[in-house]
């Protein structure tokens, strides 16, 4: 069976609901809220063909920029803005919300957020969706997410707070498609989105609906559904370009720790090593620690990287690390190790989702750690 081309789950919810190791915190709306949104909203306008421009200026119109709320994930301020259900969006759902990722008092993303109409404890999701939804035992129903234009962009299914069905949209080069039902005749290269369904606990494709067609020459044809640029390549080169604004971090995140006899234990830190601008790679790491009964502390055995992943939302495109090297600070065997660190070389791939446009960019980077304690 055909896999998921990225984690949906990870990328697309992070940003929207609370992740398990960055979680989506309260913080104060800035004074330039206001200012930062309607700025984006124009220049996404600006940018976009003139059928996407019509519709996001619908949207814009609906916005109820005095309904801002506001929160902090992954060091970045996430604006959550009420608006009424607009023509753009055919969903016909209880709760609609507008998501903006601010970087530098300067919003840098938006997505559409909405509630499916079968969603439980609708009155307890109205005071915090959509950052309690994802591993809320209580909620159950659909969530449905859409670009700025109302294209769709995924729906997920939840039951007592656990994915049970995933569907994303993905963008697939068909080569020159004639005779088609809407703008019949045009020819050149063409791009069909389809509506693939893949099973949450194995990510094999179940089903795939074709949406709509786009070819690089119809006359005022819209965005696609990753991200709402048009399938040309200069727009798939600025989905790539925003991608790669990242660099490497050394920031500490948690330390789990798991017992193995009375003189030994585990001891797992996980980091942030790269940050992008609405999306990060967190490192997990594996150590084993040994009490010394002579000073009556805890000191390392042994270190070793365990495995990465990409938390937050790659806005039109994907990233996939791959860990080239992992070297912690001590060798196994050292004595009285009582401070570790890891110091990772890594390559990251970055690629849009109008599969066939824009092929993968692979740069590497290397990123140290913070140092952890053995423990105490």
């Amino acid at each position: 069976m055909k896999k998921r081309p990225f984690t949906l789950s990870l990328l697309v919810l992070c940003i929207i609901v609370s992740c398990n190791r960055d979680e989506l915190t309260p913080a104060a709306i800035p004074v330039n809220a206001k200012e930062q949104i309607s700025r984006y909203l124009s220049g996404a306008i600006k940018a976009s063909t003139p059928k996407t421009a019509r519709s996001i200026d619908s949207l814009r119109a609906h916005l109820d920029l005095n309904k801002i709320r506001s929160g902090k994930h992954l060091g970045r301020t996430v604006y959550f803005v009420e608006t009424l259900p607009t023509a753009a969006v055919k969903e016909r759902n209880k709760i609609s919300e507008v998501i903006f990722y601010s970087q530098h008092d300067a919003v840098v993303s938006g997505a559409i957020v909405q509630l499916g109409s079968e969603a439980t404890n609708e009155s307890a999701l109205r005071n915090k969706f959509p950052d309690a939804v994802a591993g809320s035992s209580f909620f159950s129903g659909t969530v449905y997410y859409h670009h700025l234009s109302g294209k769709p962009l995924a729906v997920l299914s939840y039951e007592n707070g656990k994915i049970i069905r995933e569907k994303q949209v993905v963008g697939k080069r068909m080569g020159p498609v004639a005779n088609r039902t809407a703008q019949s005749g045009s020819s050149g290269q063409c791009t069909g989105w389809f509506l693939e369904e893949y099973d949450p606990s194995t990510g094999d494709l179940v089903s795939s609906e074709l949406l709509w067609i786009e070819c690089d020459n119809d006359k005022d044809a819209e965005g696609g559904g990753g991200g709402g640029a048009s399938s040309g390549d200069s727009e798939a080169q600025s989905i790539l370009a925003q991608l790669m604004n990242s660099q490497p971090v050394s920031e500490a995140l948690s330390v789990s720790e798991g017992y193995i006899d009375p003189l030994r234990k585990e001891r797992n830190p996980d980091w942030r090593c790269h940050k992008g601008l609405t999306w990060a790679i967190i490192s997990y790491e594996k150590g084993i620690v040994k009490y010394d009964p002579a000073d009556g502390g805890w000191t390392w055995e042994s270190l070793t990287h365990g495995s990465m992943a990409v938390v937050g939302m790659t806005l039109g495109g994907t990233v996939t690390p791959q860990v080239q090297s992992a070297t912690a600070s001590f060798v196994p065997g050292t004595p009285n190790v009582k401070y570790a660190a890891m110091s990772l070389k890594y390559t990251l791939s970055y690629a849009v989702a109008l599969v066939g446009n824009v092929f993968p960019v692979t740069v590497p980077y290397s990123s140290n750690s913070p140092f952890w304690s053995a423990g105490s």
